[in-house]
């Protein structure tokens, strides 16, 4: 429901209440399981803790959001950018709200007939009035309403509208149906592309804004219950997100669901899910605007009881066909108001027998025309879109050239579908069948989008490689070809995420039969494992570290922005295999005078950590100003809450006390340095979250500040040194600056370590010119003896 606080959409998908989608969306945890986990933030293939019950746990999370999301996880639609928790940029579309969405239109308290059921706008909970008058539902209502005025600006340059205003009517012929037809019902169809594009569409122009002008003095426009419209307690449509009712010859009304308006004024949506929301209502608005446009059409040949039918359509449902025609598909979110939308998907393949039960009541199906869809394919909508559609150059250059269907230019191949068998044996008396369908499925293929633009695109990419478009034609293409390469990239990277599920999926298996041995004590099968899981970890940590490049490189073409959410995801799997490669480190490190396999074991462990620190060091601190205590700071805990909760709780307590070991290196406390690092490795023995560079620290100055090697040569010092620098330079390549600061006193340190100190060099000195002297002495006595040869002969 709304709440006090109207309209904000900061909320993450992480730490969800698990009443946000729903009563019918509560995940249940086990019954002896303590957990308060919603079920609704992504989760991890090897999660923090590496416990058998953390992982059982998580694994009935994912079959608990399978079940939820068409056998989709959270994790994956956070890789396909479906969901996210990122802050999307603000709209600047410069578009004026058209006068048909203007407050004047909007119903005022008094304007319903005292005969209706229902007399006056409701109210929220809050008592805010659900009409336009009212402030914060005009707040929450601008955007939309800005959105959908843009989409009539560039409506009259559709064929769909096009067709109904001024293409050719055909009385729907007999044997098209197989049950008797009325009188007056028709079918409106397309003219041919050189009459509908002339004159820069000015014909359909003329005729498009002539209905709207007729329409804004007997249009009313105002927000009901989808369950119960104003005038009937139990509408035709039940539960309908809008109705177009036509109360005299003067007067039409459109009411909306005031459910939808309830998510606008919510504050648990993320930015997506709002952005989403605003979307939909727009589409919804100009969905009902389509009904209202047949009720004027000047043609007394129409039979005022039944909508003209769109070319040989099987049923007429005259805003579903504008969706389909002009948006590419039915605009769905995937949990139904008065939840929270989660994401938003389209069906591409109206109309199917699934759809029958949207068609207007009453209406006949064209059994003989075209054939129903007996399949309905879905795809997720991927939340760029909703941002890429509030951005008026994206309007004025991709739009504007290439149409509607260009929204669809970063259309994801992943969805659903579900398979209907009709019984045409069995029909109604509007010649509805009835039908069984399969269970949903997943698809990972895209099938039924209408991109008419693509044809006209690959032409205007031979022209633009000749240089020879005009630059406005030439801005249009760039903007799309942008688009394209960004779609692009999203998809390299998703494609790549989708193929480590299965290999990823193997890993925690094999993970958890590990642990299953070691809790029996079976060394023998925990050691055996352990080698298969290297191996298989080996190619999984070099695929780790290119999902980051990848999600870099997705991140620049999104101005630079961090993808908090994917990073969390790839961040929990780096987690919980540096708890499992650490807990195999230990099993070996204990194992006295390691020689052959055991040693090459052991080496390529250290590999493993190390690789794997390359990722931790991007990824963590959050932001590239952090620094140590940052965490106390009002930035610092305004970032972190962004996070899951106590998400780098172990890291920000790794990285205050590598500060702290620092600060005794540096002021030669040795004592201190061996005391910190020896306590450290300790409590951290095992499966623990113990980074690669804080082990590489602790163990190194176990061995510099002890008194046996402050005791060598400086060269052999230096020798030792010059075998560690390296690794610290390694990490420190491509790290967050935070990391940086801490890697930069740490090589001057051991540079410090190999060099020669000043008592060192004061014995050298003193020793040289001792040797000196020596070698002086030696030649003097040299010279006199040859002196004494020459006097003697």
């Amino acid at each position: 429901m709304s709440t006090s606080i109207h309209g904000t959409a900061t909320s993450t998908i992480f730490n969800v209440s698990k009443y946000k989608y729903g009563p019918a969306s509560v995940f249940a945890p086990a019954a002896s399981s303590t957990s308060t986990a919603s079920g609704w933030s992504p989760t991890g293939h090897l999660p923090p803790g590496a416990k058998l019950a953390t992982i059982e746990e998580e694994k009935r999370i994912e079959d608990f959001q399978r079940d939820m999301l068409y056998d989709f996880t959270v994790r994956e639609l956070v890789d396909f950018d479906v969901v996210s928790s990122r802050i999307l940029e603000e709209g600047n579309l410069t578009n004026p709200i058209h006068p048909i969405f203007s407050r004047n239109v909007w119903e005022k308290p008094g304007q319903r007939p005292l005969s209706w059921h229902i007399t006056i706008p409701e109210m929220t909970i809050e008592g805010v009035w659900y009409i336009m008058d009212d402030p914060t539902i005009l707040k929450a209502m601008i955007p939309v309403l800005t959105l959908a005025s843009t989409f009539l600006s560039r409506m009259h340059a559709l064929p769909f509208f096009d067709a109904l205003f001024l293409g050719r009517r055909d009385s729907m012929p007999q044997s098209s149906s197989t049950i008797p037809l009325p009188n007056g019902l028709v079918t409106f169809w397309r003219r041919d592309l050189g009459a509908s594009r002339a004159n820069d569409f000015a014909e359909c122009n003329k005729s498009f804004g002539l209905a709207l002008r007729r329409l804004h003095k007997m249009l009313k426009w105002g927000f009901a219950l989808g369950t119960q419209m104003p005038w009937d307690v139990l509408p035709k449509q039940s539960n309908c997100l809008g109705v177009t009712y036509k109360e005299d010859a003067n007067t039409i009304w459109i009411f909306l669901d005031q459910r939808l308006c309830d998510l606008l004024l919510r504050n648990d949506l993320t930015s997506a899910e709002k952005a989403g929301a605003e979307y939909s209502l727009a589409i919804v608005m100009c969905h009902e605007l389509t009904h209202v446009l047949c009720y004027i059409i000047q043609d007394k040949s129409l039979n005022r009881n039944y909508e003209p039918f769109y070319e040989d359509a099987p049923q007429c449902e005259l805003g579903f066909e504008m969706e389909n025609s002009v948006f590419g598909g039915l605009i769905e979110p995937i949990f139904p108001t008065p939840a929270a939308p989660f994401a938003y998907a389209v069906d591409s393949t109206y109309p199917a027998y699934g759809n029958m039960q949207q068609r207007v009541p009453g209406t006949l199906v064209m059994d003989k025309a075209m054939p129903y869809h007996d399949q309905s394919i879905q795809y997720f909508i991927p939340i760029q879109t909703f941002e890429d559609i509030r951005k008026q150059a994206f309007w004025d250059r991709a739009i504007r050239r290439y149409g509607l269907s260009t929204i669809h230019a970063r259309a994801i191949k992943y969805g659903w579908k579900v398979d209907f068998s009709p019984d045409w044996k069995n029909v109604d008396l509007q010649g509805c069948p009835s039908f069984s369908k399969s269970p949903l499925s997943r698809i990972g293929y895209l099938q039924g989008i209408q991109l008419d633009w693509y044809d006209d695109v690959a032409a205007s990419a031979a022209v633009y490689n000749g240089k020879q478009l005009p630059p406005v034609r030439k801005s249009a293409f760039q903007m799309l070809e942008e688009v394209i390469e960004s779609a692009l990239r999203e998809e390299q990277f998703y494609d790549f995420t989708q193929a480590q599920e299965d290999k990823l999926w193997q890993v925690r298996e094999s993970f958890v039969s590990l642990r299953e041995a070691q809790n029996t004590n079976d060394t023998v099968q925990a050691n055996k494992l352990a080698r298969d899981l290297i191996k298989m970890l080996r190619q999984a940590i070099v695929n780790h570290k290119e999902s980051f490049v990848l999600l870099e490189r997705s991140e620049t073409l999104r101005g630079g922005k961090n993808f908090r959410d994917r990073r969390a995801t790839l961040f929990r799997w780096n987690t919980g295999t540096r708890r499992l490669l650490n807990d195999l480190f230990t099993v070996v490190e204990d194992v006295p005078n390691r020689q052959g396999d055991l040693e090459a074991t052991f080496q390529e462990l250290k590999g493993l950590l190390c690789n794997l620190e390359y990722v931790r060091l991007q990824i963590f601190p959050p932001t590239s100003t952090w620094v140590v205590e940052h965490e106390n700071t009002a930035e610092g805990i305004e970032e972190l809450k962004k996070w899951p909760k106590d998400f780098f709780r172990e890291e920000l307590n790794e990285l205050n006390f590598i500060a702290d070991l620092c600060m005794a290196a540096t002021k030669s406390h040795p004592d201190e340095c061996r005391n910190l690092a020896k306590v450290r490795l300790q409590s951290h023995r095992g499966a623990s979250t113990l980074s690669f560079y804080c082990r590489f620290l602790c163990v190194n100055l176990l061995k510099i500040e002890m008194p046996n090697f402050m005791g060598q040569h400086w060269k052999e010092r230096k020798k030792a040194v010059d075998d560690m620098i390296p690794w610290l330079q390694k990490l420190q390549e491509g790290c967050t600056g935070a990391w940086n600061l801490t890697f930069v006193p740490w090589i001057r340190w051991y540079e410090h370590i190999g060099s020669r100190s000043e008592e060192e060099e004061r014995m050298e000195e003193e020793k040289r010119m001792e040797e000196e002297e020596r070698e002086r002495e030696r030649l003097e006595r040299i010279m006199q003896e040859r002196r004494k040869r020459r006097t003697r002969y």
